[in-house]
């Protein structure tokens, strides 16, 4: 069997969510997903927006305090030793190149996390 998790991966916000939410049909997967970054399996980078957007559905979807999703995802990602990316000064001008290729604006924050993702040279 081909293995496939090769390289940088970039956590998506989905991801941070489920592993926090025992209850979330996916956090199996979300932890299987941890277990293997912690084996080195492949490594793993978050954006800062992806925080941001774990911390806005916990507070806004499931009513928990910022501060306990931020201590929660800092002992994640202290313990995985997983790096946090932030956006370049290039980042703007990245951002607009990717969304005037677009036929449709579809997801505007994707495009930024893309273009967040390319500046920090993470792209396969």
């Amino acid at each position: 069997m081909k293995n496939s998790l090769k390289g940088i991966w970039a956590l998506d916000s989905n991801i941070l969510v489920y592993s926090l939410d025992r209850n979330s049909l996916y956090f199996n997967q979300a932890v299987e997903i941890f277990t293997k970054i912690k084996n080195q399996t492949f490594s793993a980078v978050v954006t800062q927006q992806n925080l941001l957007e774990t911390v806005h559905v916990y507070s806004s979807q499931y009513g928990f305090p910022a501060f306990k999703t931020i201590a929660a995802l800092g002992g994640l990602i202290s313990e995985l030793e997983i790096k946090i990316l932030l956006p370049k000064s290039t980042t703007w001008n990245s951002f607009s190149r990717i969304l005037e290729l677009q036929k449709n604006e579809i997801d505007i924050f994707d495009y930024y996390l893309a273009a967040t993702l390319i500046d920090n040279s993470v792209y396969q």
